[in-house]
């Protein structure tokens, strides 16, 4: 169950068990769509900013406006930003191991989709590749790691989810070895099993090939894609 934030220029969507303070915030953003924070992440296509509201920390994505050709592909399907959204929505309802998505707001101009904000719980932990980089867990517990994961990626088979970019840099793990998968933009639930095997065999190489020059974390994480 969603309510819709105050805002006439597009989209919106806010969980309603969200503060008033990320209520708020994300009516506020479509003012300027920039935020001061902690940059996570700069890219062409959106930037990541850590946020602190009401010293409650959370982590935003500001999508930019893409060129025209590129949007107009979107006025009659979801763009990435609400993709992610309805994505991250059912992972979470299925329990599984994501930032859940608090709030989100898209501008439209007859139909058509521009900037888009979304704000998430943000999620702890390092990101798989360092730790495994940096040597900063015993193999004991990489294996608890690829445990974890292979039950992960065996209730998104179950649900037919692909995650669509399954790099070691999207799972994060935190001090009590918890996961958090992230950057969700190009997840999506198959309504065929065809078109769910194709994918997920993309995201398994996808996966693998994180340890490619790896081979002792190859081989821990070789069978946790079933």
């Amino acid at each position: 169950m969603t309510s819709v934030l105050k805002y006439t220029q597009g989209k919106s969507l806010c969980l309603p068990t969200a503060p008033d303070s990320v209520r708020g915030f994300m009516q506020d953003l479509p003012l300027s769509w920039q935020t001061e924070g902690l940059m996570l992440k700069k890219g062409s296509r959106s930037t990541v900013i850590l946020v602190t509201l009401e010293q409650q920390s959370y982590v935003v994505k500001i999508y930019k406006k893409m060129p025209l050709h590129r949007r107009l592909r979107y006025a009659l399907t979801k763009s990435r930003a609400f993709q992610s959204w309805d994505c991250g929505q059912l992972m979470c309802a299925a329990n599984l191991p994501v930032a859940r998505p608090l709030a989100i707001i898209e501008e439209r101009t007859f139909g058509v989709p521009g900037r888009a904000a979304l704000l998430m719980e943000a999620a702890s932990g390092d990101d798989l590749l360092s730790i495994v980089n940096n040597n900063t867990r015993s193999d004991h517990e990489l294996k608890t790691i690829a445990s974890k994961l292979e039950n992960t990626f065996d209730r998104m088979r179950d649900l037919k989810i692909t995650h669509g970019d399954m790099k070691a840099t999207n799972i994060l793990v935190d001090e009590n070895l918890d996961l958090k998968i992230i950057d969700i933009d190009a997840a999506k639930q198959h309504c065929s099993s065809s078109s769910f095997l194709k994918a997920k065999e993309k995201d398994r190489l996808r996966f693998l090939a994180n340890w490619k020059n790896k081979p002792l974390a190859l081989d821990i994480f070789r069978s946790v894609y079933s």
